[in-house]
């Protein structure tokens, strides 16, 4: 995902959190990361974003 820091990238797909809450929870996680995630799946989910 565009916007995402690596060190987020890597600890979510790790750690795969199933709500934002567990998420923001997670350290290395910023707000600005959860807020581009909730962008990317307002604008149709992961797998649109692994294609551009």
């Amino acid at each position: 995902m565009k916007g995402l820091k690596k060190e987020a990238m890597l600890k979510l797909q790790s750690i795969r959190p199933t709500t934002f809450g567990q998420a923001a929870r997670i350290q290395g996680v910023t707000p600005a990361d959860l807020a581009v995630v909730s962008v990317v799946l307002k604008k149709g989910g992961v797998e649109e974003a692994k294609a551009e």
